[in-house]
C-alpha cells in the first residue's frame, strides 16, 4: 500500500493530552461564577457533552440551557463570562504543539504527503485551532461538532478522506487511542498507529480504546517516518 496522507488526532497527539484536573477546575470555576453547587453543575454539564461534541448546541446555548435546568436564568454577560472560563484553557493548550509533531508534519508534507486532522471536539475548538500557530500544516481539519459524527463513527474518517480526495486505505492514522479512534480508523481501512506517551499515561492513565490495542505503536512522532515509508 502507498501512503498518500497522514491523518492525526488533536488532543493527546498534536498537543498534550487534556489534563483531567483542568477539566475539573474549569467546571468548578463555572459553577462558582454562576452561584451553583459544583456537583449539581457538573452533573448537569456532563449530560450535554455529546450534544456539544456533535454540534447539536453551541457553547452559549449549552451554558444557558444547563443553568436553566438548575434554576438559574443567566444574563448575556454571565453567559459570555462562562464561555471565557471554558474556552480560555483550550486556547492556551492549543498554542503549544509537540515540537516533534511539527517537525514530522513538515518533513512528510515536504515529501508530498497530505495531512488531515480528525478530532472529537466541542464547538469552541475549530476556530481556536485554526487561529493557532501551526494550523497551516493541516490540509484538511474535520471536527465532530462540524460533521455531526464523532470517533469511532466511520463518517468522521470518511469526511477527512473526502476533503483530501484520498482513499482510507492510503492513509496512516496517528492518535493517543481515546474514543476507540484506532479501532475506528482500522474499520475504514486506514493503518492506525498508537502514540503512547509514557509521561502522560503515568498521569492520566491509558485511554480505554488503547488498552487492548495490538497494532503499531510509537512513543514519539520522530518514530513515525519508518512506519509511513514502510508502507510505501
Amino acid at each position: 500500500m502507498t501512503v498518500h496522507a497522514l491523518i492525526v488526532d488533536l488532543f493527546g497527539t498534536l498537543v498534550a493530552k487534556w489534563p483531567n484536573e483542568l477539566s475539573v477546575a474549569r467546571k468548578r470555576r463555572m459553577a462558582q461564577a454562576a452561584g451553583v453547587e459544583e456537583r449539581v453543575f457538573r452533573d448537569a454539564w456532563g449530560k450535554r457533552w455529546l450534544d456539544r461534541e456533535l454540534g447539536i448546541v453551541s457553547l452559549e446555548r449549552c451554558i444557558t440551557e444547563v443553568l436553566g435546568t438548575v434554576g438559574v436564568s443567566p444574563s448575556p454577560e454571565m453567559v459570555r463570562r462562562l464561555c471565557e472560563v471554558w474556552t480560555g484553557p483550550v486556547t492556551d493548550h492549543l498554542k503549544t504543539w509537540r515540537s516533534e509533531a511539527v517537525s514530522a508534519l513538515q518533513r512528510l508534507r515536504a515529501a508530498g504527503l497530505q495531512v488531515g486532522l480528525v478530532s472529537n471536539a466541542g464547538p469552541e475548538v475549530p476556530s481556536i485551532f485554526r487561529s493557532g500557530p501551526w494550523s497551516e500544516l493541516i490540509d484538511a481539519a474535520v471536527f465532530s461538532c462540524n460533521v455531526g459524527a464523532a470517533k469511532p463513527d466511520r463518517r468522521i474518517y470518511t469526511s477527512v478522506c473526502e476533503a483530501l480526495s484520498v482513499s482510507a486505505k492510503n492513509c496512516v492514522y496517528v492518535g493517543d487511542g481515546g474514543d476507540q479512534e484506532l479501532q475506528g480508523a482500522l474499520e475504514v481501512g486506514m493503518t492506525p498507529v498508537w502514540l503512547r506517551v509514557e509521561a502522560e499515561i503515568a498521569k492520566e492513565g491509558v485511554p480505554e480504546g488503547a488498552a487492548a490495542w495490538a497494532g503499531l505503536v510509537i512513543s514519539t512522532f520522530d518514530e513515525l517516518d519508518e512506519h509511513v515509508w514502510a508502507c510505501n
